[in-house]
């Protein structure tokens, strides 16, 4: 059938199964890809499909309104070799989800030679992709629509262009808007959907690490807690669990110097003063 209404999340129906099978039969040499949401797993999912039909050239518009599609996930996209821009919008939110798939992007952005056309309720997050209950229009073959394609090509042309600086300045705003979520929030918007959220901190020693980070290290913030010493090889030293210095050491280790000087800014009377870092590693 050239041209259906395709559902997900009932049964055993995914909107991943069907594109999948729909992308492997057509082997596009294009796709292009806008989603209001995208998500570590689901740029990921995504990238295991386009390389089974044969690696097309890819074009991504990632939505980036209310800070909910993940700056890692954008970064793994272009680490793959898509292009990236940045959706935006008049009013309201970027809201589109769109996949055309054809022979070539033509310089106008419209796809040539369609082969393959999805336009429906799907993110590019594995919610999206295989949990939720999604609806969409999934067309290939002679009932794809040309119009699809020009509504790419105008998505496009209007979006941001992904270089260094706009993908840093938006991860910045991620991780800022990241501290104020709750938990329950990174589950229902499916920004962590790689992993269930662990219920206790406990758990997450069962975890295994992701394969991105949640945060790049620039955007993270550290406050000093634990018991401060005046005895001993240095006149203030901060002692706190092991694990906790291991995770500090990795996030300054760059940046300390020869001799193990660091410079550390000190927000009460905002002075950088250079200090003398070292870890001793040892557990209490």
């Amino acid at each position: 059938m050239p041209q259906r209404i395709v559902l997900s999340g009932l049964g055993v129906s995914q909107h991943e199964g069907t594109l999948r099978t729909s992308l492997i039969r057509a082997r596009p040499r294009a796709v292009g890809i806008a989603a209001a949401f995208v998500s570590v797993e689901g740029v990921q999912r995504s990238i295991g499909i386009l390389r089974r039909c044969g690696q097309p050239q890819c074009r991504l518009i990632a939505g980036t309104d209310n800070a909910v599609t993940h700056p890692e996930a954008l970064y793994a996209a272009r680490e793959e070799g898509w292009t990236i821009r940045l959706g935006q919008r008049n009013v309201g939110i970027f809201h589109p989800k769109l996949i055309v798939a054809g022979r070539r992007f033509a310089t106008n952005g419209t796809v040539e030679q369609l082969c393959c056309v999805y336009v429906g309720s799907s993110n590019l997050t594995a919610g999206g992709l295989s949990r939720n209950v999604e609806c969409g229009l999934l067309a290939d073959a002679d009932g794809c629509m040309e119009s699809a394609s020009e509504a790419f090509a105008e998505l496009w042309n209007f979006a941001i262009p992904a270089d260094n600086a706009a993908l840093r300045n938006y991860a910045a705003r991620f991780a800022e808007r990241a501290r104020r979520r709750a938990v329950f929030e990174l589950a229902d918007l499916g920004i962590n959907d790689s992993q269930p959220v662990p219920s206790e901190p406990i758990h997450l020693r069962a975890h295994r690490p992701p394969r991105r980070p949640a945060l790049g290290a620039d955007f993270a913030v550290a406050a000093w807690a634990g018991l401060q010493s005046f005895t001993g090889e240095y006149r203030f030293q901060v002692e706190f669990p092991r694990d906790a210095g291991n995770v500090i050491s990795r996030l300054i280790g760059a940046h300390v110097q020869v001799g193990g000087r660091l410079d550390v800014y000190c927000p009460n009377d905002e002075i950088t003063r250079p200090m003398q870092y070292r870890f001793s590693g040892v557990s209490i």
